[in-house]
């Protein structure tokens, strides 16, 4: 979304770029269906469900530009809740845990490495202004 803005940009890169957005899309459609399907067959409502919902606004935008000529531009926002199936991976596997048990252990180390970072940029921005003038 944010390379389409880009207007300059090589035709081969807006061909590999459509291509990958339609392989995607059809990876999606065929993953939304095949749950869909097993959903039904399983008695479950995956369709009622918040991801199942969001896995269907992920894809419809694809499907109202090509069919009917909507820009749905702003609805592709809403794939980057898809992003959140990589939270739910934390409550079955063991490793997400440590690691997560590992960074609260460490918490005040890591803010006072956070902290010690913004301030160097902090400082390495305001000597380089200065040295500027």
């Amino acid at each position: 979304m944010v390379i389409e803005s880009e207007s300059n940009l090589d035709n081969k890169y807006w061909t590999f770029l459509e291509n990958f957005e339609l392989v995607s899309i059809v990876i999606f459609s065929i993953e939304y269906i095949i749950r869909s399907i097993d959903s039904f067959q399983k008695n479950k409502s995956y369709n009622k469900s918040f991801f199942g919902f969001i896995d269907l606004l992920s894809i419809l935008p694809f499907f109202f530009q090509s069919t009917m000529g909507f820009d749905g531009r702003f609805i592709r926002v809403i794939r980057l809740f898809r992003i959140s199936r990589i939270l739910k991976l934390g409550k079955f596997h063991k490793s997400f845990e440590l690691v997560g048990n590992g960074i609260y252990n460490v918490k005040k180390e890591l803010y006072l490495t956070f902290y010690n970072a913004f301030l160097f940029s902090n400082w390495n921005m305001l000597f380089r202004k200065s040295s500027t003038i």
